[in-house]
């Protein structure tokens, strides 16, 4: 990816899809594409009255039908993490921590059971005071809905959360 102009995906001898590295990584053919290429948080919630729900989390799911299991993918740079517990609408304990240069990789596990993996850099990582342990609130920014193996993947979707007030809050 650092030294290419140009990427070739191939597999099983059927080709996947050419472009340049930034345009493979965030505009991914294909689930194959987009697993291969990097890291991704795959999730099969299921639909209930136009949301898709696994454990504690919850994605719109606008025209899919009720009862369908969807694959949800999203990339750990998607997940943004708060020592602020009231930052953001889901919580979890951060379980382990892993250096990888000048970038972390971190779990999270949402009271499910569900871990999830969240990358942030070192910098944002000692401004939130975040240690192995530590309860943390925090969000999922964008996800994509993911297709069969062959099929095209639909653009990124993307989420927003606004907190509720707190009581006397610019008062």
């Amino acid at each position: 990816m650092e030294v290419s102009n140009r990427i070739v995906i191939f597999s099983r001898g059927v080709l996947e899809q050419v472009g340049a590295p930034r345009e493979v990584y965030d505009q991914p053919a294909n689930e194959f594409v987009a697993r291969f290429i990097g890291v991704m948080n795959i999730l099969e919630p299921e639909v209930r009255n136009g949301i898709a729900r696994l454990g504690e989390l919850e994605f719109p799911a606008p025209g899919q039908p009720e009862g369908q299991k969807l694959r949800i993918g999203f990339r750990p740079y998607a997940v943004q993490i708060s020592s602020d517990l009231t930052q953001y609408r889901y919580h979890a304990v951060l379980r382990h921590t892993f250096f990888l240069g000048i970038m972390l990789r971190v779990e999270l596990e949402l009271p499910s059971g569900l871990v999830l993996r969240a990358r942030m850099s070192k910098e944002e990582y000692a401004h939130e005071g975040l240690y192995d342990g530590r309860e943390v609130s925090f969000q999922i920014r964008q996800y994509r809905v993911l297709a069969r193996q062959e099929a095209a993947l639909p653009p990124e979707t993307d989420l927003s959360y606004q907190p509720p007030p707190v009581v006397g809050e610019n008062i």
